[in-house]
């Protein structure tokens, strides 16, 4: 029988295998020497180091915590990239600017809003940019909250009216804060910086526009009536309508004079036809149908016979007043 020492606990142990009739062969194992265990140290054998494995699922969570990380950088610099598109983010905002010394915003070019509150009540323009507010097939409404959270519509617009509701005064001024119109005396004091005025009814003695421009007056149906007559004057007077021109006097007459020539478009003027054919076809007389007052031309004769309005076929199919 072989006795077997302890062996040291620094080194290797060794097995012995004894069978009989057998030598006794010494073997190496790869095994260390736990017998001296310290509290947290573990003896390893440099050659099995490989071996040992050390990755488990702590080093898993954290690699997926990093590319988790990475996904969500990615993400947001893309939607940073989308906000700073929509929104015309650069060195400042393209369609809208913050005037922090005169508490104002500034909006530029077309702003689409849906309600706009302004807790001073002001909206303004600069002098050489007016501002303009539409709505698209809808209303323009400026209403008041009270005090108690109430809302009160004072200014209503649409495509038939324009309303003011409750309002004790309405004013409006030039750019040099001159009052042209106010409710209170509803006369207008100076519309010269004024380029355009769309109203229904007018009382005025005197319009006027500045030297070498045009005074335009257009409507759908303009009428221009004066209590003792009425006077126009101008280096060139021009009258189209699509359909007729009414001139009507009650007590007195229709004057028509010029320093040179008074032009008629005949294109849209009847034509009468005269009882005797002979005539030159570019020489018209101008005639007026009673009571209607509607011109008409007749034909000239070539010869030099003395031909007035009552030489007209009156006829059905050749009147000119029907």
């Amino acid at each position: 029988m072989t006795n077997h020492n302890r062996p040291d606990s620094n080194s290797f142990t060794e097995e012995y295998v004894c069978e009989p009739n057998e030598f006794v062969e010494d073997k190496k194992s790869p095994l260390q020497n736990y017998y001296n265990f310290k509290s947290g140290y573990m003896l390893v054998n440099p050659e099995h180091i490989d071996k040992l494995q050390f990755t488990g699922r702590k080093t898993f969570a954290f690699w997926t915590l990093v590319i988790i990380l990475i996904i969500l950088a990615i993400g947001n610099l893309c939607l940073t990239f989308i906000i700073l598109s929509v929104l015309r983010l650069g060195g400042s905002m393209e369609s809208i600017e913050f005037i922090q010394t005169q508490d104002a915003t500034k909006f530029f070019g077309e702003t689409d809003l849906g309600h706009l509150y302004k807790r001073n009540g002001k909206i303004e323009s600069f002098k050489d940019a007016p501002i303009e507010l539409s709505s698209q097939d809808s209303s323009v409404m400026f209403s008041l909250t009270s005090k108690i959270g109430r809302v009160f519509t004072k200014f209503h617009m649409n495509q038939t009216s324009t309303s003011f509701n409750g309002i004790n005064k309405f004013e409006i001024r030039d750019e040099n804060d001159k009052l042209i119109y106010s409710s209170n005396t509803p006369t207008f004091n100076s519309i010269k910086s004024a380029n355009n005025l769309k109203t229904k009814l007018t009382l005025t003695n005197r319009i006027s526009s500045p030297i070498k421009e045009n005074l335009n007056i257009q409507g759908k149906i303009v009428n221009l009536k004066g209590a003792e007559g009425t006077t126009i004057n101008g280096k060139f007077v021009f009258w189209s309508a699509d359909q007729d021109l009414h001139f009507k006097t009650v007590n007195g007459s229709i004057i028509l004079t010029s320093k040179k020539d008074i032009y008629i478009n005949m294109k849209n003027v009847s034509n009468g036809a005269s009882k005797n054919n002979n005539h030159l076809r570019t020489q018209y007389k101008i005639c007026v149908c009673m009571p209607q007052g509607k011109l008409f031309r007749i034909p000239v004769s070539g010869s030099n016979s003395i031909i007035s309005c009552n030489h007209v076929n009156m006829s059905p199919q050749h009147n000119p007043c029907f």
